[in-house]
């Protein structure tokens, strides 16, 4: 009987051995690769649909400060896949886009996040009642020449509020429109005071502080003082802002903005230099996006 039980759990073993054996091949089996049949291989070099929607949907979103709508999605997602997500056809999408007024809205809203505490027009327009209204009271009151000082401070709030259709029908440059974004009563309001003036606009132009050096003369320069910033001279507060809108610290300040709005990273120092080489010559600032936005980092294929 004893003989008898030892010779069952040897068959036992042997068996499970013999089992556990056959999974091996099985797992490779099924890992391996195999050939379906009807399979059609997309064209799109095996990128996924959702991947190419969730691109179309960011660069909507980024650029014109929306969502795309459902044929917005179809229509481009198929006219990519049709051409391969080729750097052509993202071009094309991309340049599309910023014929679209709202792309210059949305460039004045972030602007006016950075500068003017994300001030809107309907602001802007109560701001020029105000002083229109502080024009009439004083001029009833016997002081007719403060309305010189509230029709000023108007005229600055007007070009301000048509920054963005200005830049959109080429009446101004972009060094034009950052100008407009120092010139008014909301900055000023914002960084009181020639210093705070001074250290702001750095900040918000280059997306850096003032050395010592640069803070003393830009500071004379404010206050009406000869002084000498970035290699040119200037005595008043618009020599000043003509300055700093047309230096290369102010073209490297608009390439480190692209890259962190966009690519949501710091641009390295090669990239600064490509990016001052891409604007400078003719202030084309959108031809520097496009070269973002059409990439592999930001499409993620």
């Amino acid at each position: 009987m004893k003989h008898v039980f030892i010779t069952l759990l040897l068959i036992i073993s042997l068996s499970w051995l013999q089992f556990s054996c056959k999974k091996e091949p099985i797992v490779r089996e099924i890992h391996g690769d195999t050939i379906i049949t009807g399979n059609t291989i997309p064209n799109y070099t095996g990128v996924p649909t959702l991947t190419i929607t969730l691109y179309v949907n960011k660069l909507y979103i980024d650029l014109l400060g929306r969502q795309a709508t459902q044929n917005e999605l179809t229509n481009n997602v198929n006219q990519l896949i049709q051409a391969n997500l080729s750097s052509a056809a993202r071009s094309v999408l991309v340049e599309n886009l910023f014929t679209d007024s709202l792309f210059y809205r949305r460039m004045f809203e972030t602007t006016s996040d950075d500068f003017i505490n994300g001030t809107g027009i309907a602001a802007i327009e109560s701001q020029i009642d105000f002083f229109n209204y502080l024009a009439y009271f004083d001029s009833l009151n016997g002081n007719p020449l403060s309305s010189i000082y509230y029709d000023f401070e108007n005229d600055k709030m007007y070009q301000l509020m048509s920054s963005a259709y200005d830049l959109q029908n080429g009446s101004i440059d972009i060094n034009t429109f950052y100008f407009r974004f120092l010139n008014n009563y909301f900055y000023d309001q914002v960084n009181m005071g020639t210093e705070n003036f001074v250290k702001g606009s750095f900040d918000d132009l280059f997306r850096r502080p003032p050395v010592t050096e640069e803070l003393d003369a830009a500071i004379k320069m404010v206050d009406n003082v000869s002084s000498t910033l970035f290699l040119q001279s200037g005595s008043n507060k618009g020599d000043y802002m003509n300055i700093v809108t047309h230096t290369d610290a102010f073209y490297e300040g608009i390439t480190r903005r692209y890259y962190q709005q966009f690519l949501l990273r710091q641009a390295t120092s090669q990239e600064i230099s490509t990016g001052i080489s891409i604007i400078k010559p003719s202030g084309d600032y959108k031809a520097l996006q496009k070269q973002l936005l059409i990439s592999t980092e930001y499409a993620g294929f």
